[in-house]
């Protein structure tokens, strides 16, 4: 299981296709591609199971995709952001 915390508005970068328990690959998500997550289903234990993404509709009764598939991409800690800000581009002389 995933040690994050899925949230809505999450975006989720997906690395895998299918799971060992749904070996099928699904044909609607693109490896490498960042969604952004509409939707968390939990199970026991406050656990991410399943998301829901934007913009990637199955049809059928599974609406939601299995969270191992994904990656968060998590933002900058605002430490870092402002060092980054603060550099002074290089000149040369």
């Amino acid at each position: 299981m995933s040690a994050h915390v899925w949230k809505a508005g999450d975006l989720a970068k997906c690395v895998a296709l299918a799971i060992p328990s749904r070996p099928t690959p699904s044909r609607l998500l693109r490896l490498g591609r960042i969604y952004r997550v509409t939707s968390v289903r939990w199970s026991v234990g406050d656990q991410c199971v399943a998301i829901g993404l934007e913009g990637v509709y199955s049809k059928g009764p599974l609406r939601d995709w299995h969270a191992e598939c994904f990656r968060p991409i998590l933002p900058a800690e605002a430490a870092f952001t402002d060092a980054m800000r603060s550099l002074k581009p290089r000149v040369d002389a």
